[in-house]
């Protein structure tokens, strides 16, 4: 995905690493590489083609691509922010991914295509929206 380079601004999160907030227009994107973010720096107003990654909200710029070659995270910080035990956004979104998961697998295998293959995922929505909402109903209980 191409990008125009507005600005670059290092921050640092709550358990103490850095990371850089890239605008782009009216986008913004995190950089969690110093290797990437030195190169978006230099490259600052210009179009630059990325490999973003989205995480729930958050739009992770993973990589620069051009001129054959591409600039990719540093496999040792691949690393996601540890949570706790029990958070119930967690629960939720590892839940959520389980399902899809297998519901690609399960597609996949037995080879479900077209309509069975959409009403298939039609219902895995709707039973993940109602896992959501059970979520949302224990919380106020």
């Amino acid at each position: 995905m191409e990008i125009k380079i507005d600005t670059i601004t290092n921050k640092t999160s709550k358990s103490g690493k850095e990371f850089w907030v890239v605008e782009a227009g009216n986008d913004k994107y995190t950089v969690w590489d110093d290797g990437i973010a030195d190169e978006l720096t230099k490259r600052l107003g210009q179009n630059v083609d990325v490999e973003i990654k989205v995480s729930g909200d958050f739009k992770n710029i993973r990589g620069i691509v051009g001129e054959g070659s591409k600039i990719e995270v540093n496999p040792s910080q691949k690393t996601e922010a540890p949570v706790q035990s029990g958070d119930p956004k967690h629960d939720s979104i590892v839940a959520q991914v389980m399902v899809k998961c297998a519901s690609e697998m399960y597609c996949s295998e037995a080879n479900i295509e077209g309509s069975q293959g959409q009403y298939l995922a039609n219902a895995i929505n709707e039973l993940t929206g109602a896992y959501k909402l059970a979520l949302s109903n224990m919380k106020t209980l």
